[in-house]
């Protein structure tokens, strides 16, 4: 093979471990890239995979809002979603889903909610985004979803996102941010 051609059928013999889709998934449902993702860092892998969790974890989030009548509340009572996909997600997933969720949810009311901690956190970062005057690419970061997250908010994303011991209010807080955004045909 020259440097200008694809690979031939048979140049690649048995399988390349990384990309071995048995490996066991951090995130039910999931694949390779979740366990790329669960190795954070700055690693260009380790970035893929989480950008590829990111989608699978909002989708478990919306579709626990979904059948809740999008109350937060109420969706974060499945514990499924709490010990199987929002703790399991990497915390580098976590940070960059409330960063983005504080983000998409800062023109709208947030719900209220009677979890104080899950809550306020949302606010802190509800009320971080609603202040914001740059758009969206300074609010994330040029590297988004790699760390650092610029500004106030980012800090506090970040911090909770990695925060292994209060997994379940930053869970509510991304379902209260997410209980606010508007769903296509509802």
């Amino acid at each position: 093979m020259t440097q200008n051609e694809g690979p031939a059928a048979g140049d690649f013999p048995g399988e390349i471990p990384i990309f071995d889709l048995t490996v066991p998934s951090t995130v039910p449902g999931g694949n390779v890239w979740d366990n790329l993702a669960a190795g954070g860092g700055s690693d260009p892998m380790a970035l893929m995979g989480i950008a590829f969790q990111i989608p699978d974890v909002m989708g478990y989030l919306s579709g626990a809002l979904a059948e809740h009548d999008e109350n937060p509340d109420a969706a974060a009572t499945n514990p499924a979603l709490l010990d199987q996909v929002w703790a399991e997600a990497a915390g580098e997933t976590r940070a960059a889903i409330l960063l983005s969720l504080a983000w998409q949810s800062r023109e709208y009311e947030l719900p209220e909610s009677e979890h104080v901690n899950g809550a306020l956190y949302a606010a802190q970062l509800h009320d971080e985004a609603a202040k914001f005057t740059g758009d969206s690419e300074a609010w994330h970061g040029v590297g988004f979803p790699g760390m650092p997250y610029p500004g106030p908010a980012g800090i506090l994303a970040s911090g909770l996102g990695m925060d292994r011991e209060d997994v379940y209010n930053t869970m509510v807080a991304a379902l209260i941010m997410g209980a606010a955004i508007p769903r296509e045909g509802a």
